[in-house]
């Protein structure tokens, strides 16, 4: 016999990490009462909401050359992917500056975390139309104490969490050809306060440079024009271990831990064709919106994309992957790009993205909601202009209106 809606719901919740059947029928009937909300916990969450006051304290132009700056969309006020500058006033040509960090899957295993970074920064350079031949990097690392001793007598398992990002680092960047230039350490990252230890998670702060052929032709992650078409670059898999939904689980009281499966590159060589592809099918100006789907999963990017757009999206995200619904709409695997492309570049865009998985999702719609389902099962159904106030009001210092 067929599941009903809520039946599947519940034995997908409660395959997350330390639910049992009751916690996941309580959270189901909330999620089922409370379209409106389910996104707000997240957005608002200090790892995800809006830092725009803080990152306006700085200069984010160099010599009026910026293409596509810190922040984008209606109001650029969305941080952008990656950052594009010309390299000369007479030149269309550009560099490439993008980031990864993700310190809490160290909680589960730092080879897994470094590896997500990495590809995470890769994606970034691929979302604005870098080339991925042409990317080099610089490796930051902020760790804990790893020598052991008598205020370190846990020195020697930091050490070996250093040693597996190390092992890390050096797969991946020999696998996606990416040459360290530069880098730093630093590994005395320990306090002691009120006589207790605080130290920080390990953590690998992954800086990407690339090629841009033509600043002309990039693509922001913001949604432009009602009626794009909106797609699911890459597979969502059943990887919801340290994600932020986890968190925010535990944090709540509603789980018990934060375990499960870490995203991993299972199959790096096969992102890189869907990269390669990606990328010039926004050179060639077949796509004007990109946005890396990492923290937060599809969720979250969806809702970064509508907040940048100040417009609404109609979205299905039954068809990306075998993984259960949460995973789908709350997971974060890696190797994954949501875009959005005119009508007129739909099928240009899905001839050129042949072999490599591609699902349509939904379309930019002009209105003021972004509505998710799975199938006939609604999810989300959530003013744009609510989630502007909840994703910017944590960190609001302004004293004044958003």
């Amino acid at each position: 016999m067929e599941q009903s809606p809520i039946d599947k719901l519940i034995n997908d919740i409660s395959k997350l990490p330390g639910l049992g059947r009751r916690s996941a029928q309580r959270i189901a009937l909330f999620l089922l009462k409370n379209k409106d909300k389910n996104l707000s916990p997240l957005i608002e969450s200090l790892n995800l909401c809006s830092r725009e006051y803080k990152s306006r304290m700085y200069d984010g132009e160099v010599k009026g050359l910026s293409v596509v700056k810190p922040f984008v969309g209606k109001k650029s006020d969305v941080p952008s992917d990656a950052t594009v500058l010309r390299i000369d006033y007479e030149s269309n040509r550009g560099a490439i500056l993008a980031e990864g960090i993700n310190p809490w899957y160290s909680d589960l295993d730092t080879y897994d975390m470094t590896a997500s970074v990495i590809d995470e920064a890769v994606r970034k350079i691929i979302a604005v139309g870098g080339d991925l031949k042409r990317i080099a990097i610089l490796d930051n690392f902020c760790w804990p104490d790893p020598v052991e001793s008598e205020k370190t007598p846990d020195g020697a398992y930091k050490l070996a969490q250093l040693v597996r990002s190390c092992k890390a680092l050096y797969d991946y960047t020999t696998l996606y050809k990416t040459p360290a230039i530069s880098g730093k350490d630093s590994c005395k990252n320990d306090s002691t306060r009120g006589g207790k230890k605080i130290s920080i998670p390990p953590t690998l702060l992954f800086s990407l440079f690339g090629d841009h052929p033509d600043v002309r032709n990039t693509a922001t992650s913001d949604f432009k024009n009602a009626g794009d078409k909106i797609y699911l670059v890459g597979e969502s898999l059943d990887e919801l271990g340290a994600s932020e939904v986890s968190f925010m689980l535990t944090e709540r009281g509603q789980s018990i831990g934060i375990g499960g499966n870490v995203p991993g590159l299972t199959n790096p060589e096969k992102l890189f064709k869907s990269y390669r592809s990606l990328s010039s099918a926004i050179n060639t100006g077949l796509v004007k919106t990109a946005h890396d789907c990492s923290e937060g999963g599809i969720g979250v990017a969806l809702a970064e994309m509508c907040i940048g757009g100040r417009i609404g999206a109609t979205i299905d995200i039954d068809g990306t992957g075998d993984s259960s619904l949460w995973a789908r709409l709350w997971g974060e695997s890696l190797g994954r790009i949501v875009v959005a492309v005119s009508p007129e570049h739909e099928a240009k865009f899905l001839e050129s993205m042949s072999g490599s998985i591609t699902t349509y999702l939904g379309v930019v719609e002009d209105s003021d909601t972004l509505a998710i389902v799975d199938g006939f099962e609604s999810l989300i159904d959530v003013q744009v202009s609510d989630m502007v106030q909840s994703w910017q009001g944590t960190l609001d210092m302004s004293g004044g209106e958003l």
